[in-house]
């Protein structure tokens, strides 16, 4: 089984998301899934990445294929990711599926190109990525990840409709819902 994952994060990073994601692909690795990790790389060369990966967060990245782009702007990161992600998936790579933290990438795949996929989104969107987000939570070919129920009412709230499909994941913790 092949899963796709679509990151948002820099790597190597110091910060959570990058380092979570990093700790989520290998974790699917060791179920017997082969990651393809679509990220943005620090540097422009990327020949030694998965070694500097592994001393960074500690870890062994063996069945992870690495995806990534190198911009040397912060501007137009995620849709530079999205443009890589969505290349390869259209064309080159057909995985069983798709995780994505990426907006652009998500709406693409999804709402244009009528894929399932898991959208998992930690933030309140605002300007016209508010509209995507809407799309994406209201397409029934979305399983949609948050981290916390109050998630879910704040994008009820944001939104005015409550998302189609939606898993609670808190990050880290294992969650029962006792009511």
């Amino acid at each position: 089984m092949t899963w796709a994952y679509i990151s948002p994060s820099l790597l190597p990073s110091k910060s959570a998301n990058s380092i979570h994601i990093i700790h989520q692909a290998e974790a699917f690795c060791r179920l017997g899934i082969k990651v393809i990790l679509f990220a943005k790389r620090d540097k422009l060369q990327k020949k030694d990445l998965k070694f500097r990966l592994e001393r960074a967060y500690g870890t062994k990245l063996k069945a992870i294929l690495l995806e990534t782009v190198f911009t040397p702007w912060a501007r137009a990161d995620n849709i530079s990711i999205a443009l890589n992600a969505v290349a390869k998936l259209l064309f080159r790579e057909h995985p069983n599926v798709i995780l994505s933290r990426n907006l652009y990438a998500a709406f693409f795949l999804s709402v244009v190109m009528g894929r399932f996929l898991i959208f998992e989104t930690h933030q309140l969107e605002t300007g016209w990525r508010r509209l995507l987000q809407a799309r994406l939570l209201a397409n029934p070919y979305i399983i949609t990840v948050v981290i916390s129920k109050r998630l879910i009412e704040r994008l009820k709230e944001h939104h005015g409709f409550v998302p189609a499909r939606t898993l609670v994941l808190p990050d880290a913790a294992w969650y029962r819902d006792w009511e």
